[in-house]
């Protein structure tokens, strides 16, 4: 696949996540008190952040893809956002319901439409008819 670079929103960041039975600290460094990195190119460890709590908040985003394509072209430094679309979303009110059920969002924190795709575009949904 290639290696994945995630930011959090803080300058260092520490957590355990569970991959294969075992307990894996993951560690995020940078130069800044409100940004830090990680990169990886580990399956099981892109996985274990992508499905954790912060990055399903939006404390942790995926800012980049970096490696070689299937034709063996290098392709570091371009940055590809991956992310998941929705399909059957047409209104302002199911999209906030979605994120509320699915993506950990408070519902008063939603309360009109710029605020909802704000924190889609925040957590990597993107609402096809919306």
């Amino acid at each position: 696949m290639g290696v994945k670079q995630y930011r959090c929103n803080v300058g260092h960041l520490s957590f355990s996540v569970m991959i294969g039975g075992k307990q894996r600290w993951l560690k995020f460094r940078g130069a800044k008190a409100d940004e830090g990195f990680f990169s990886t190119e580990d399956v099981a460890e892109q996985r274990a952040i992508e499905t954790s709590k912060r990055y399903l908040r939006g404390d942790i985003k995926c800012v980049g893809i970096y490696g070689e394509d299937d034709e063996g072209q290098s392709n570091v430094g371009d940055e590809v956002y991956p992310g998941e679309v929705v399909n059957g979303i047409t209104t302002v009110q199911a999209a906030r319901e979605y994120l509320v059920a699915e993506k950990g969002a408070k519902a008063s924190e939603l309360n009109n439409r710029e605020a909802v795709l704000a924190y889609a575009e925040r957590v990597g949904v993107k609402f096809a008819e919306l």
